[in-house]
C-alpha cells in the first residue's frame, strides 16, 4: 500500500512538473522589469559622468584632494 501510495506521488509531482512553464518563457516574463533596472543604471552611471565636469571645476571631492586617497576614508565609504 505504501508503495501504491508513493507511485501516486510521484506521478503526481511529475504531471505538476511537466506543466511547469520552461525557462526560457520564465526569462522572458521577467525581462521587463530586468531591462527597466539595468535601464536605471546606465541613466545614474551617464549621469554622473555628465556631472563630474562641474563636481571637479569647483573642486569638491569626497574628503578633498588629499584625504581621498587616504585609507581610513577610503575604508570609511567602504563600510
Amino acid at each position: 500500500m505504501a508503495e501504491a501510495a508513493s507511485e501516486d506521488n510521484i506521478k503526481r509531482v511529475e504531471r505538476e512538473l511537466a506543466k511547469e512553464d520552461r525557462l526560457l518563457n520564465k526569462m522572458i516574463e521577467q525581462a521587463p522589469g530586468m531591462l527597466g533596472m539595468a535601464f536605471m543604471f546606465i541613466i545614474t552611471i551617464l549621469m554622473g559622468v555628465w556631472l563630474q565636469p562641474w563636481f571637479d571645476s569647483a573642486g569638491l571631492q569626497a574628503f578633498g584632494e588629499s584625504g581621498s586617497t587616504q585609507a581610513r576614508w577610503v575604508g570609511l565609504q567602504l563600510a
